[in-house]
């Protein structure tokens, strides 16, 4: 989904980063996608948009926002765009995408509906993926809730 929605975008670079209680708590690799070097790894960018991101903030998001970014180097970007959603837990999901702000100025109604389409779909999945998840847990309660009564009952 980020290579796919950076791409759709014009974006420089694009992350997937999870945070709990503000802070960064993503398990995988530190890779970003890049447009030009596909997945690879930039601590320093990576470490500018958990910066920027406003995660100490308790709220979801209901879209996809951006902000200008202010910086003292020649980079490719002067916006962010960003969005986030619940994951598991107290932990949160964060989509964000590194642009230039002329080539965002392009992001017109067409192109965020098909941003906002693309994150309910995310959101949908994920509430499914949860969902299972629960139903699996709580299946195995009673399974062995069953066998405990089995025993139970035999002795």
């Amino acid at each position: 989904m980020i290579r796919l929605t950076g791409t759709f975008c014009s974006s420089h670079y694009g992350f997937f980063i999870i945070t709990e209680q503000g802070l960064e708590v993503t398990e995988q690799s530190q890779k970003i996608w890049g447009k030009e070097h596909g997945w690879h790894e930039n601590k320093e960018v990576k470490q500018l948009v958990i910066k920027l991101l406003p995660s100490s903030e308790a709220r979801f998001l209901e879209s996809w926002k951006t902000l200008d970014i202010e910086t003292n180097s020649d980079l490719a970007f002067n916006l962010m765009l960003y969005t986030n959603f619940p994951l598991s837990g107290d932990k949160v999901g964060w989509l964000a995408f590194l642009n230039s702000s002329d080539k965002c100025n392009k992001c017109n109604k067409d192109r965020h509906s098909a941003l906002m389409t693309s994150r309910e779909n995310l959101l949908a999945g994920i509430h499914r993926r949860l969902t299972d998840i629960r139903i699996l847990k709580r299946n195995e309660q009673l399974q062995d809730s069953l066998i405990k009564l089995k025993k139970h009952v035999v002795n």
